[in-house]
C-alpha cells in the first residue's frame, strides 16, 4: 500500500491481528514478571548512608521495531551486567497507545526485577535534535552562560519555549582567526521529551535521566570500554528511515549528519531487484518499415534520468548552498528529488519520530506478492546466524553476493555518502582522518556489509559492540555476553551505551545548564555553611584541648598534694576539714577580737612613733564609741524584734590631736603637712580632718596651733 492510499480490509485485518498478538504477548510478559516478582524476597538497602549502595543503572532503548533494556552495576570500562532483556514490537505501534506502554512496562520489569533503587536512563534519537558545535566569544564566567545562550540562538534558530537548550564544553576553537570558547550545542522539542517521559510514567517507571543517542554512544567512548582510534572513531547506524555518522575525538562528539540513505532505502534496492528478477523477459516487438525509428530510452530507476550515478560533494560551494563553514546535513531523497545541504541536524520538515516507534513505516508497491518486509528479510540474510528466508517466500536460496548485487544501488550511495562526509571532515575541517568506523543497526553483525563499507572507504569498518569488550563481565543469573552471538550483542549496543550514562559525564535533558548553574550555587552555599561549621568545630577542639590540659596540671598538683598528705600519716576526711574550719574561724575570731580591744593602745604608739621633734601634742584624745551592750530579748519577741530592729547607726573611732608647730615659722606649713602625710601612711589611721591651724604667740615664741581629727582605719 502507497503512502496515502486508503488500506483495505485485508491490511486492516492483518493490522489489528498483530496489534491483538503484540498487546497477548506483553499482558503475558508482564503478567509473569509481576508473579516472579510477587515471590522474590527483594534485597533490603539500608535507610542509612544510601550512598554507599552500589551503583546500578537500567538502560532503555526505543526504537520502532522494539525495546531493548540493559542494567549493569560498576562504571568507566569495567561494569557487570546483570540483566538483557528486549522485546520485539510492531512498527506502527505508537508511543501515546496503552499497547505501548504494556511492553515498555513488561520489558523493564523483567530487568529490573532483582534490583532494588535502579536509575532508569532512556535516550531519544538524535534525528529529532539540532546538534552543533559552536564558538563563544571568551567571557568572565559570571556571563558565560549568557553569552553561550545568545550565540547558539543565533547559530540554531530556536525558541526557548519549545525546546530544550543545554551545551558541554568542548574547550577552545580558532574560527575566523579568533580563539574562542567552543561548546557543543543541542536542542530538542519539549513535546518530545514530555511524550517520553509519560510513556515511561504510564508503564510505571520513573526517569531517573534521558539523553540522545549520540551522547549514549560518546558514554562507550568516555568510559573506556572501546579504546579509540588514532585520530579518533566514526560511528555509522543505519536505522530505518535514517542512517546519521557521528565522530569521536579523545571520548567527545565532534561532528554529527544524518543521511537519508536507511534500512528503507536497502529494503526498496532490493525489492526493485527481486521485481526485475521475477519479471517476464519482454516479447519482441515487430514495427512497420514505415514508421520512424528512434533511439532506444533506457529507463532509470528512481527517477535518475540520463545520469548514471549521483556524486555529491560535500566540499563543492556551489550557488544556493549555505556557506561553506556552516555545517551542512547530506540528505538522501530516494524519490529521485536532489539531495539538498541542509543542517546538521535532520530540518524540521522531517516528521520528528521517523526512527522511533509510532511512526507508520512506509509501505512500498508490491510486486508479483512482495512487499518491503519481504525484501527486509532477504537483507536480514546478510546477518551473522541468520536463519535466512523461509522456502516459498520471496528470495529463498539467495547467496549473499546475490543480496550484496541486489542492494548495490543503495549500498553504494550510502557509501559515497559516507565517504564524502568524512572527506569533508577531514580536508575542509582540517581534522586528521579517522581511524576507525563502527556500525551499528541491523547489519551491524553482516560481515558482507562491514567488507562492502570497508571496500570503499579505506579504513576498518567493525561492528559497534561494546558488550563484547574484555572488561564486561556477568553476573550469575544474566546471560554471558560472551556467550551470545555477535548479532545479539549489537541488538543492546544502544541500551549499553545509555546504561553507562553518569550525571557528571553525559548530558542530561532533565538536567540542563540553568539547573547545573543553581546546583553550583547550593553546592557553594553548602561548602561555605560546612566551612564555618569546621571552623567553629576546630576552635571548640582547641579550647576543649586547652582546657584538658589544665584540667590535667590540676590532677598533677591535686595528686601531689595527696602523696604529701599520704606521707605525713594523716588521713584527711571532711570531719577532719570541718573541725580544722571551725579551729581556724575561732583563731580568727580571737584575733580580731584582741585587734579591737588594743586598735587604740595600738593607735597612740604609732601617732608617737611618728611625732617629729618640731611638734609637740598639747592633748590626745582616744574616741573609740560607746561600748556593746547585748541583752536577751524577751522569749516570743525574737522573731518581732529581729523584724522590726533598724540597722544600727556604725559609729567612727578616731583620735582628736591637739598640738603645736615650733621653729621656724616659714616652715609651719610644711612640717604640718609632712606629718599628717606620715600619719595617713599609717596601716591604722585613715582619713585626717583639720579643724584649726593658727598661727600663734606661746611663752613668747611664735607657734602653728593645730587641731587634728584622725579616724582609725579597719572599721
Amino acid at each position: 500500500m502507497r503512502k496515502g492510499q486508503t488500506p483495505t480490509s485485508s491490511e486492516k485485518l492483518l493490522r489489528m491481528i498483530r496489534g491483538a498478538g503484540v498487546t497477548a504477548a506483553a499482558g503475558r510478559d508482564e503478567a509473569k514478571s509481576r508473579a516472579v516478582a510477587a515471590d522474590t524476597p527483594r534485597v533490603r538497602s539500608g535507610g542509612f548512608l544510601p550512598f554507599w549502595r552500589s551503583r546500578v543503572v537500567v538502560g532503555v532503548d526505543v526504537s520502532r521495531r522494539g525495546v531493548a533494556v540493559a542494567a549493569i552495576r560498576g562504571r568507566d570500562g569495567e561494569f557487570e551486567v546483570l540483566a538483557l532483556e528486549k522485546a520485539d514490537i510492531d512498527p506502527s505501534l505508537s508511543f501515546d497507545s496503552d499497547e505501548f506502554s504494556r511492553i515498555l512496562g513488561a520489558v523493564v520489569s523483567r530487568a529490573c526485577l532483582r534490583i532494588p533503587h535502579p536509575e532508569i536512563w532512556c535516550a531519544l534519537s538524535s534525528s529529532q535534535a539540532d546538534l552543533r558545535l559552536v564558538g563563544v566569544p571568551k567571557v568572565p564566567s559570571s556571563q558565560r552562560d549568557n553569552a553561550v545562550f545568545w550565540t547558539a540562538r543565533k547559530e540554531l534558530s530556536f525558541d526557548e519555549k519549545n525546546v530544550i537548550f543545554d551545551y558541554e564544553d568542548r574547550g577552545e576553537m580558532v574560527e575566523k582567526g579568533a580563539v574562542k570558547a567552543a561548546v557543543f550545542a543541542h536542542t530538542i522539542p519539549r513535546e518530545v521529551v514530555a511524550r517520553r517521559k509519560v510513556a515511561f510514567e504510564r508503564a510505571g517507571y520513573a526517569l531517573t535521566g534521558m539523553t540522545l543517542t549520540a551522547f549514549a554512544d560518546q558514554n562507550v567512548f568516555r568510559s573506556g570500554c572501546l579504546p579509540p582510534p588514532p585520530g579518533g572513531a566514526a560511528t555509522l547506524h543505519v536505522g530505518d528511515n535514517w542512517s546519521r555518522l557521528e565522530i569521536y575525538r579523545d571520548g567527545n562528539l565532534v561532528f554529527t549528519r544524518g543521511i537519508k540513505a536507511a534500512m528503507t532505502a536497502l529494503a526498496g534496492a532490493v525489492l526493485e531487484g527481486l521485481a526485475e528478477t521475477a519479471a517476464p523477459a519482454p516479447s519482441p516487438v515487430f514495427e512497420s518499415p514505415t514508421a520512424p525509428t528512434a533511439p532506444p530510452t533506457l529507463a532509470t530507476p528512481l527517477g535518475y534520468e540520463g545520469v548514471g550515478e549521483l556524486v555529491l560533494d560535500l566540499d563543492g560551494d556551489g550557488a544556493g548552498l549555505p556557506d561553506a563553514g556552516e555545517p551542512r546535513l547530506l540528505t538522501l531523497d530516494l524519490s529521485g528529488a536532489s539531495a539538498a545541504s541542509e543542517p546538521l541536524s535532520p530540518p524540521q520538515s522531517v516528521p520528528a519520530d521517523a526512527d522511533e516507534a509510532g511512526a507508520e513505516p512506509p509501505v512500498a508497491d508490491s510486486a508479483d506478492g512482495m512487499d518491503e518486509e519481504d525484501a527486509r528479510d532477504v537483507l536480514m540474510t546478510l546477518v551473522e546466524g541468520s536463519p535466512g528466508v523461509a522456502p516459498g517466500r520471496p528470495g529463498h536460496g539467495l547467496s549473499a553476493e546475490e543480496v550484496m548485487d541486489l542492494a548495490d544501488p543503495a549500498l553504494s550511495r550510502l557509501a559515497r555518502q559516507v565517504e564524502m562526509t568524512l572527506k569533508h571532515y577531514r580536508e575542509t575541517l582540517g581534522n586528521d582522518p579517522v581511524g576507525a568506523l563502527y556500525v551499528s543497526g541491523p547489519l551491524a553483525a553482516a560481515p558482507p556489509f562491514l567488507e562492502y563499507l570497508e571496500g570503499h572507504l579505506g579504513i576498518p569498518c567493525e561492528p559497534f559492540d561494546p558488550l563484547g569488550a574484555a572488561g564486561v563481565k556477568a553476573s550469575g543469573e544474566s546471560p554471558d555476553p560472551q556467550a551470545m552471538t555477535l548479532a545479539g550483542r549489537c541488538a543492546f549496543q544502544q541500551a549499553l551505551g545509555v546504561a553507562l550514562s553518569r550525571p557528571r559525564m553525559t548530558p542530561n535533558l532533565f538536567v540542563t545548564y540553568k539547573e547545573r548553574r543553581e546546583a553550583r550555587r547550593v553546592t557553594l552555599v553548602n561548602q561555605a555553611t560546612l566551612a564555618v561549621f569546621c571552623l567553629i568545630l576546630a576552635l571548640m577542639a582547641g579550647f576543649s584541648v586547652f582546657e584538658s590540659g589544665r584540667n590535667r596540671a590540676r590532677a598533677e598538683e591535686l595528686a601531689r598534694i595527696s602523696k604529701q598528705i599520704g606521707d605525713q600519716g594523716v588521713m584527711v576526711d571532711t570531719a577532719l576539714l570541718n573541725k580544722a574550719a571551725q579551729e581556724a574561724t575561732k583563731t580568727q575570731e580571737a584575733i580580731r577580737a584582741f585587734a579591737a580591744r588594743n586598735l587604740g593602745l595600738g593607735a597612740i604608739s604609732e601617732l608617737t612613733a611618728l611625732t617629729p621633734p618640731q611638734v609637740k601634742l598639747v592633748s590626745l584624745t582616744v574616741d573609740m564609741g560607746p561600748p556593746v551592750r547585748q541583752t536577751a530579748p524577751p522569749p516570743g519577741a525574737a522573731g518581732k524584734a529581729a523584724q522590726a530592729a533598724k540597722p544600727a547607726v556604725k559609729y567612727i573611732k578616731k583620735i582628736i590631736i591637739d598640738g603645736v608647730v615650733e621653729g621656724d615659722s616659714q616652715l609651719f606649713e610644711s612640717v604640718l603637712a609632712g606629718y599628717l602625710v606620715n600619719l595617713q601612711n599609717s596601716p591604722l589611721i585613715g582619713d585626717s580632718t583639720v579643724s584649726k591651724r593658727d598661727v600663734e604667740t606661746i611663752g613668747g615664741v611664735q607657734a602653728l596651733h593645730f587641731v587634728v581629727s584622725l579616724a582609725l582605719a579597719g572599721q
